[in-house]
């Protein structure tokens, strides 16, 4: 389920707005993994869970031994399925609009000032793999948004 949630809050000369989304209840399967976590070929960026390999018998762990030769260790399987809970904040906007008094003395008609912030907060339960993904469920091994900080002015004559 995909919930969205945008809200605006005003107090007297300032305005507060964020922008909250998120999803329970689905899975992904990373496509990006059975090359990411390839026997450490050297084709692809390579993923820290391979630091968890197994490495000696009686070793318990859910990443197969890296061999340098041709293997199914990374064959399509549930290894890469996750569980794709999370939740964004996607925009937080904080301004301060002058008052009459200061508009009617610069002739404007309003000014507002501002800072804003995109995708500031991810929080899921995987890492690597942005957890917005593509209707098909396959990931491309794409990184997570860009954080981006803004700071603005607006003004109207």
């Amino acid at each position: 389920m995909l919930i969205t949630a945008v809200q605006l809050v005003s107090y007297k000369d300032f305005d507060l707005s964020f922008t909250f989304q998120g999803e329970w209840g689905a899975s992904v399967f990373n496509g990006g993994g059975k090359f990411q976590e390839a026997n450490g070929d050297w084709f692809d960026n390579q993923d820290r869970s391979q630091l968890r390999r197994w490495q000696n018998p009686g070793d318990i762990t859910d990443v197969p031994l890296l061999l340098n030769a041709s293997n199914d260790f990374n064959a399509t399987s549930t290894r890469f399925l996750y569980k794709n809970d999370w939740a964004r904040v996607k925009a937080i906007s904080i301004g301060y609009n002058f008052d009459d008094k200061m508009n009617e003395k610069l002739k404007t008609e309003s000014i507002r000032v501002f800072v804003q912030g995109d995708n500031l907060f991810t929080f899921t339960g995987h890492d690597g793999i942005d957890p917005e993904q593509t209707l098909s469920g396959l990931t491309n091994s794409r990184s997570s948004l860009m954080k981006t900080v803004s700071i603005g002015l607006n003004i109207k004559l």
